[in-house]
């Protein structure tokens, strides 16, 4: 089953450009189960960290995350 459906937007039956995606439901219990994932190698990666130094951790990625403006996929 795909993890994903398209179907073509509203009021666009002469402009095929315009399409909607969605999530299917084994779509969502795979990004479940990536989630679940990376839960689980983070929690090995930073199991040096105590709870509070961990969120200092992501505070401190998300300063520099948020300081660096998007890029556009090249």
């Amino acid at each position: 089953m795909p993890a994903v459906v398209t179907r073509i937007g509203p009021a666009s039956w002469w402009d095929r450009r315009r399409n909607i995606v969605a999530v299917t439901e084994a779509g969502s219990r795979h990004l479940h189960d990536l989630n679940e994932r990376a839960l689980a190698v983070q929690d090995e990666l930073l199991i040096a960290l105590d709870p509070g130094e961990r969120e200092q951790l992501r505070a401190l990625l998300a300063k520099v995350l948020d300081s660096h403006p998007a890029q556009p996929a090249s």
